[in-house]
């Protein structure tokens, strides 16, 4: 649609391109488009799989003063909306999309999404909110994504994945366009850029640089319970960001996780070295193609 063409997006030279989607977004695509973004609304951008409950989860508290009790009692799903979440995707039940308009001005909202940048309302670039990307290694994403559509009863062979991935056949696809359009953008002012990895290493550091983003605070007490909170083994008992309640019933006997292991380059365990290296010339390759030699990894 010529609407997708003229996003008013600080960018040069820039031709959107397609993105794979279920049918049932046409349907949405008009309001999600014209949605109206909020000055002091907080929005969180990034490719499926890549780490974003356990990320919504530490920036929520740190942009709500640490408020442990609202966490204990409401899931993150409903803290941290999923913008898009029932507009395409059948099994996501929670209105979030509708309910995001009447949520009261006193408090900024916060919204998540996996969308690629032009198909974000068109006022995310000219009201400006506070943008928080987090990009991760492919390779883990395309095992977690691997472990996600298993879950879910979709896919039982990981090559064959792979196979599908690099061929743009899965959701939210093509990949690279993804990631590379969002890194375009992250010396915006209003644009905080982040790497799973980098998290898990230094996971203090972040905290620190995402509370300065956001304008907050943080006390050597205050950093100490969030971290012990962050723990893979904390989140992954924690009903409040399992998730279950979205895709229990889709589970049925399967008994994996929707938070699985919390770690960096899990892949090597599962991957073998032929297609590590397939993996890795063919982000090479992309990587030159989209001029973000720096993604290469």
């Amino acid at each position: 649609p010529s609407n997708y063409l003229s996003v008013p997006i600080p960018r040069k030279s820039w031709t959107p391109k397609p993105c794979n989607l279920p049918k049932s977004y046409l349907n949405a695509k008009d309001v999600v488009k014209n949605f109206k973004v909020r000055p002091d609304d907080v929005w969180f951008l990034s490719y499926p799989r890549s780490g974003s409950t356990w990320s919504n989860e530490m920036i929520w508290l740190i942009g709500n003063d640490f408020d442990y009790k609202t966490a204990s009692e409401k899931s993150i799903f409903e803290r941290f909306y999923w913008f898009e979440g029932e507009k395409i995707n059948p099994m996501f039940e929670l209105e979030h999309f509708n309910h995001l308009a009447h949520l009261p001005s006193t408090r900024p909202r916060f919204i998540k999404t996996h969308l690629p940048a032009a198909f974000l309302p068109d006022e995310i670039w000219t009201v400006k909110p506070k943008i928080i990307h987090l990009h991760r290694n492919i390779k883990d994403v395309v095992v977690s994504m691997f472990h996600f559509m298993k879950l879910l009863r979709q896919v039982d062979d990981l090559n064959a994945f792979v196979e599908l991935f690099m061929e743009d056949g899965i959701f939210i696809t093509p990949y690279h366009q993804h990631v590379f359009e969002y890194l375009d953008l992250k010396k915006l002012p209003n644009f905080f850029y982040m790497k799973y990895e980098d998290i898990k290493l230094d996971m203090k550091k972040t905290i620190k640089d995402v509370s300065t983003f956001l304008n907050k605070t943080v006390t050597d007490e205050q950093m100490e319970l969030l971290v012990n909170h962050l723990s893979f083994s904390s989140m992954k008992d924690n009903k409040m960001v399992s998730a279950d309640d979205i895709i229990g019933d889709l589970k049925g006997d399967n008994q994996n996780n929707f938070i699985r292991k919390g770690v960096i380059n899990s892949y090597k365990t599962e991957m073998t070295d032929e297609l590590i290296i397939k993996l890795d010339n063919w982000s090479q390759q992309k990587a030159i193609e989209y001029n973000s030699l720096e993604f290469i990894q």
